[in-house]
């Protein structure tokens, strides 16, 4: 994504480690113009939203909804 930055007349930074971060905010900050931040962060789709307790906190069925307990 940060490859269609130069496309809109900005600069783009790419992010994969928290040492680019820094970099790359410092370098957007000194700028004092638009940039565009493509940062990669942890996957976290392997994981589930506790909704069942949600659910039940807020005094619905979660099952009645179709949501089943995570495993």
């Amino acid at each position: 994504m940060s490859k269609l930055a130069p496309v809109y007349g900005i600069r783009g930074y790419r992010v994969e480690t928290p040492q680019q971060l820094e970099t790359a905010l410092t370098g957007a900050f000194a700028l004092n113009e638009p940039v565009f931040l493509d940062i990669t962060v942890e996957s976290i789709a392997d994981r589930l939203p506790p909704v069942f307790s949600w659910l039940k906190k807020a005094g619905v069925d979660p099952e009645a909804v179709g949501v089943q307990a995570a495993l």
